[in-house]
């Protein structure tokens, strides 16, 4: 394979930004760059004047040099200035693939600028951003040549990738990248120690985890209102390692005001940093449970299982490639998220052995398919392919 590619990456979520969007640009850019690669990252941010461009020196490791550009609030202006700031970089670097992560605004300046300098590109579909493009006029419009423009696509589920092939006969290439998780970190162990998440009141309880930014399309209401139902059955905490999403707080609140005795048996950590604190978090779970309503594929679902844990997840995207419902892991169609709660009590009675069967064959979906060295090789394959 030739190594010495030049790689233009643009996104607009980039570590330390919050969710799997920045997590997953993140982690590829390095991926690259490890195999290599020369790898330049333009992130269109919020956090710097519009126009100005910043090199990250906290990003700066071997191949890889991450810039950091002012975007406007006015939306046409910052395509033009990021449009400007691409064709000023190919100038000067030269790049041998430019790729875009998500489809818009990153995939659709990635596209653009390629065919202006005579290049290839390639878009990364993560899933929110097929899925809430295919309602919007003027987003189907960006979305659809893109995705025909691209001189390969890849995406994060089987599922997302037949939509793709379906939606236009122009598409050249579509490869399917799910995420991956850094297995050592993300491990079994022994349990932690639960003591912070108990009350004199409901000693040992069940430990209804969530983890990421809890919000809407990740299923919010159906977990609030599974812990509501479980709280009825059996002693339980729901512990929450992540943040709720801001324009979604009122959601939490006012579940929280019609639920006052529930309060003190919610755990909400924050945003965490520290991998290695959230999977230590992992460990107070008994089940994980995603009831998320549309999504790519969760890192949250593929750390979970790599920790062993028990996983109910929603049943779209790219989750259904990872669980295999009853042998890894179980899903819920939206259909039965009303009725998660049985669901649950079915989990908490499962006994031991049958929970250490699925805790191992969870590991071991993601130890084979999910791996960080799993990822490069694919990486590898779809670069060589371009």
């Amino acid at each position: 394979m030739n190594h010495s590619k030049t790689i233009l990456f643009i996104t607009h979520r980039y570590e330390p930004d919050l969710g799997g969007l920045s997590k997953s640009a993140s982690r590829i850019s390095q991926q690259l760059a490890k195999m290599g690669m020369q790898v330049h990252v333009l992130v269109l941010s919020r956090e710097f004047p519009q126009g100005i461009i910043q090199q990250d020196r906290k990003q700066h490791v071997n191949e890889l040099t991450v810039y950091r550009m002012g975007i406007s609030s006015r939306h046409t202006t910052t395509m033009m200035l990021a449009l400007h700031q691409i064709r000023t970089m190919h100038q000067d670097h030269g790049y041998d693939l430019i790729w875009g992560h998500y489809a818009y605004p990153s995939g659709f300046l990635a596209c653009l600028a390629a065919r202006e300098v005579g290049t290839a590109s390639t878009v990364s579909i993560r899933g929110n951003d097929l899925d809430t493009a295919l309602f919007s006029g003027q987003a189907f419009s960006h979305l659809l040549w893109t995705i025909e423009s691209a001189t390969a696509l890849s995406c994060v589920s089987t599922q997302y990738a037949q939509r793709l092939r379906g939606m236009s006969e122009k598409i050249q290439q579509v490869v399917v990248l799910g995420n991956a998780t850094d297995t050592d970190v993300f491990a079994p162990s022994p349990v932690a120690d639960k003591s912070p998440l108990t009350t004199h009141e409901k000693p040992n309880p069940f430990v209804l985890g969530f983890s990421g930014e809890l919000r809407e399309k990740k299923g919010l209401i159906p977990f609030m209102e599974a812990f509501d139902r479980l709280s009825r059955l059996i002693p339980v905490r729901a512990l929450v390692v992540g943040e709720v999403r801001r324009s979604d707080q009122h959601l939490v609140d006012r579940f929280l005001e019609q639920k006052q005795e529930l309060r003190s048996y919610l755990t909400i950590t924050g945003h965490l940093d520290d991998p290695l604190l959230i999977s230590k978090y992992y460990q107070n779970m008994d089940v994980v449970f995603q009831p998320s309503l549309w999504d790519g594929l969760p890192n949250s679902i593929l750390e979970a299982m790599a920790c062993q844990r028990i996983v109910l997840a929603g049943q779209v995207g790219g989750i259904t490639d990872v669980i295999e419902h009853g042998k890894n892991g179980f899903l819920i169609s939206m259909a039965q998220m009303s009725k998660a709660a049985e669901g649950l009590m079915e989990l908490f009675h499962m006994s031991e052995d049958q929970k250490l069967c699925i805790g191992q064959a969870a590991r071991r979906t993601v130890l084979e398919r999910y791996s960080l060295a799993t990822e490069t090789l694919a990486l590898e394959m779809f670069v060589q392919s371009l």
